[in-house]
């Protein structure tokens, strides 16, 4: 009988537990790097690209990939990002920008012409955009609706995790 109630209670509180499917694939301890949640208001509406344009977020359906250089799985999730997101969607409406955190304008743009990639880059020396994401961990993708709201966020680099981005991208354009 002991052990029936505690089952009970055990199914009573994860009964309980808010069920967050879109932020299912940041899980602990990594949520606690994680400053902002799926339904909140992107805390960034533009950005400067290392092209010097100012890309502004409004009515646009925007994909911000923090990366840093020395890091492998930024380089692995990059690389399936060109291919299966940018390449595919590119003149749909998608926005895509890859920030390099704690890099200078120098860096990325050398680095973007080096890999040849053809989505847009900007710099993040200081950390001013990761910090109103993130305090730690890279690679992280956000991906911000037209109605300025964040759609789907992931940590980490997985084939499982682009391909989720890419559904809620395609979601997100109606696609």
């Amino acid at each position: 009988m002991k052990q029936f109630k505690w089952l009970i209670f055990s199914l009573a509180l994860w009964a309980a537990m808010p069920l967050d499917l879109a932020n299912a694939n940041i899980e602990p301890p990594y949520a606690d790097s994680t400053l902002t949640r799926i339904g909140d208001i992107s805390p960034v509406l533009f950005i400067h690209t290392v092209d010097n344009q100012v890309v502004d977020f409004h009515g646009k359906v925007v994909v911000l990939s923090f990366f840093a250089t020395w890091c492998g799985p930024c380089m692995a999730e990059m690389t399936h990002l060109e291919k299966t997101l940018w390449q595919p969607l590119e003149g749909e409406g998608l926005v895509l920008i890859a920030i390099g955190r704690e890099h200078s304008q120098s860096e990325v743009k050398a680095f973007q012409k080096a890999k040849d990639y053809t989505f847009q880059f900007a710099a993040d020396p200081q950390r001013l955009v990761y910090g109103k994401f993130a305090t730690q961990l890279i690679p992280r993708c956000v991906l911000i609706g037209k109605d300025g709201h964040i759609k789907y966020q992931s940590i980490g680099f997985s084939e499982e995790n682009v391909a989720l981005l890419v559904k809620a991208v395609k979601q997100e354009l109606g696609k």
